[in-house]
This record gives C-alpha cells, structure tokens and sequence, in this order.
C-alpha cells in the first residue's frame, strides 16, 4: 500500500511536471522576445541618437579644423613678412654703413683737396695780375649810391665795358664802405674781371667775399663763379671741387642747380 501511493505520488508529480513545463517555457519565451523587442528598440534610438551627434560633432571638427589651417596660413604669413622685415632692415643697416663709409672717404677727399686748393689761392695771392689802377669818378660824388650802384650794375648787364662797370662799383666802395649793397658791389666787381677774362683775379675777389661774409646770400653765387674762373683757366679739378661744394653745402640754391649741370 505505502508503495503504490508512493508510485501514484511520483506519477501526479511528473504529470505535473509535464502541465507546468509548457506554460513556463512559453513565458519564458514570451519574456526573451519583449526583451529583444525592447533591446531593438533601445539600439534603434541609441543608433539615431548617436549617428546625429557623431555627424555634428565630423561638423564641429571640420570647422576647428578649418579655422586652425587659417590660422596656420596667417601665422606662416606673419613669419615670412617678419623675415623679409628682418631682411629689409639688414640691408638698410648695410647700405646705411656703406653710405658712412663713403661719406667719410668724400669727406676726407674734400678736406685734402680744399687744402690743395687754399695754396694755390695762396700762390695767386702772392702773384697778382697787374691791372690798371682804378680811376675814381669824378661825378660819383653828385650821384646817391644806389644811382652809382644801380649805373655800374646796369654796365656789367650790358657786358660793354666791364672795366667802366669796375671802377664804378670800386667808387662805390670807397665811398660807402658801409653801405648794405657794399658786399654785392664786391661780388659784381669779381663778375667784372670774370667778363674780361681776368680769371685770377676774379677767383681772389670771389674768394674776399667768401673769407668776409660766409654767410651771405651772395656765397653760392661767389663758389659757382670761381668754379668757372678755374675752368677758364683749364684747371678742372678744382672747378670740380667747387661745384660739388656748391650742390652739397647749398642743395637748395638755384646755384646748385646750375653746379649740377656742370658737374655732368
């Protein structure tokens, strides 16, 4: 009796069994497909999500990448513009160093060749050219200076009779020492000998003005005509020297102008 209720209970069991098995597998089944439903969709979103911000983010890259090779571009372009800076400035320190050392060697060249040029000033001084001794006017003392002057001015604009126009300006001189046309009545004594061609002594009067009055306006045209007087005599270093002192001490000057013609 105990072992066939034994048996009975072992076959309710594995009948039952048999009856729950079905419904927990297909529970079980029914579990796994809501999961990989829910999982699908959780990849499908995570998926949209994703591809989104991965292609703004390319985007965001793509700028930044963009605007560093712009910023690469005008940095390589900073530095070429600094090089060729730094190369200009090299060269103006060169041509500024070569310009000091030709001014130093003019400078030089200049100084030895006044020097040679005040000896033979001397040497001219020591041997003047005779000329007639100049004849007061009789009528100067009835006539103003400025009448003397502008009469003895109006003889040399003439160019006829240089040696009239000399002894008038002389007159006036002597006469007028002080007068403030006395260093131009100087000056167009010096044009008087240049117009007879007396090349010596217009150099030596020239030269008065220049060693009395160094700064009178009447200098550069003194320098331009002694440079002349040296070349009537054939001497053209010195005329040379001259006009280039004419164009660098007077650059402004309608003289330096005129020098510069010469000098070419």
């Amino acid at each position: 009796m105990k072992r066939l209720g034994v048996l009975l209970l072992s076959l309710w069991l594995t009948s039952l069994c048999a009856c729950v098995a079905p419904q927990s597998q297909l529970r079980t089944e029914q579990d796994m497909a809501e999961m990989k439903r829910r999982l699908a969709e959780v990849e499908r979103r995570t998926s949209g999500v994703g591809e989104e911000g991965l292609l703004g983010t390319m985007d965001r890259l793509a700028e930044s990448g963009r605007r560093l090779a712009e910023t690469q571009a005008s940095l390589d372009a900073l530095r070429v513009e600094f090089q060729t800076v730094n190369g200009r400035l090299a060269d103006q320190d060169t041509d500024l160093q070569r310009l000091r050392d030709e001014l130093a060697l003019i400078r030089e060249d200049l100084n030895l060749r006044i020097e040679a040029l005040e000896l033979r000033l001397n040497e001219l001084s020591a041997k003047p050219t005779t000329t007639s001794a100049p004849q007061a006017n009789n009528t100067s003392k009835a006539q103003s200076p400025e009448e003397i002057y502008t009469r003895s001015l109006a003889l040399v604009r003439e160019g006829k009779d240089m040696q009239a126009a000399r002894e008038g300006f002389q007159a006036f001189l002597k006469d007028y020492p002080q007068h403030s046309l006395a260093i131009n009545a100087e000056y167009w004594i010096g044009e008087t000998y240049y117009g007879d061609k007396q090349y010596k002594n217009a150099i030596l009067q020239f030269q008065e003005i220049i060693d009395k009055n160094p700064q009178h306006v009447k200098v550069p045209s003194a320098l331009l005509k002694q440079a002349l007087a040296f070349q009537g005599l054939g001497d053209h270093e010195n005329a040379r020297l001259l006009l280039e002192k004419v164009v660098a001490s007077y650059p402004q000057s309608p003289e330096a102008g005129k020098a510069q013609q010469k000098l070419k």
